[in-house]
Parts: structure tokens; sequence; C-alpha cells
């Protein structure tokens, strides 16, 4: 009972290489820039914009100008996680923009697409939450820095 094997000559088989890995155990940030890359994205899903240059993509984060606390810890963000590359500071108006061009922020914050962010639906990747749920509170303090509201209530007694 021997197995006749078919042999076919119109089949080609072709090895692609592999598909890149974005699960549980990849991240396209190193481990010591989690607290940064946390508090960027919050930053940049509120205040955030990503536009495609003809060779490079750019990052802008728009801030008020008297914002100075928030430019600074933005522009630390964005050299702890593009190092040896330049960060940017544009005035337009009453508004600081913090920019700094790379190939990697489409990579980087998969959320960038056509048309504006707050008509889209925005979802973590998992690689994204794992940061997240790691970093929570710099994750909520790039949110409240982005788009928040912070009050002092002075009550005199």
């Amino acid at each position: 009972m021997g197995l006749n094997p078919i042999v076919r000559k119109d089949v080609q088989v072709r090895i692609l290489p592999p598909l890149p890995s974005f699960g549980p155990y990849h991240y396209p940030v190193p481990r010591r820039c989690f607290n940064d890359y946390s508090y960027l994205l919050g930053l940049y899903l509120g205040d955030g914009y990503i536009n495609r240059s003809p060779r490079t993509y750019r990052l802008h984060v728009y801030r008020h100008r008297n914002d100075h606390v928030v430019i600074a810890k933005a522009a630390r963000a964005i050299r702890t996680l593009r190092p040896g590359h330049p960060v940017g500071f544009r005035r337009k108006g009453a508004m600081v923009i913090v920019n700094a061009y790379s190939n990697d922020w489409p990579r980087l914050f998969p959320q960038h697409g056509p048309g504006r962010k707050q008509e889209r639906v925005i979802v973590l990747d998992g690689w994204q939450r794992d940061i997240v749920e790691r970093c929570p509170a710099e994750f909520a303090r790039g949110c409240l820095d982005s788009d928040g509201c912070r009050h002092r209530l002075h009550v005199g007694l």
C-alpha cells in the first residue's frame, strides 16, 4: 500500500518574509522610553498632528506659548523617543508648535490617518495598551496637559 504522490508542475510556492509582529512581546518603543511614550501618546491624541512631507513625516504638538512646562515635557519626550534628531519650535500667533521629523511617527502612532482624529474611531493597538497599562499616570498627564482642565479653587476663610 504505497502512496502515489501527485506531482504538479504548474504550482509555484513563494516563501514570503515574516510579517512584522506588533504582538505582546514586540514594542517599537524601547522599554526605557515607556514613560515618555505614554505621555507623548496622550499629548498626540489631544493636541498632536502628523503630516506627510515629501520624504518623511512630521509630528506637531500644539501648545499655548505660556505653557512652558508642557512645551519642555513634550520636547523631552520627543528627544527620548528619537535621540539624535532635533526638536523644533515654531510660533504661530499665541501657539508654540513643538515638532520633529521622523519616518517612524506613523509606526509609533498608528492612529494617524486621513481626516480629523475627532471624526475617526481611535483604538489603541495591543502594544500601546500594554504601555499605557504600565504607565497610566504619564498617559493621563499627557491627556490632561493636552485637553484637560486644571483649576485651583481658592477659598478664603
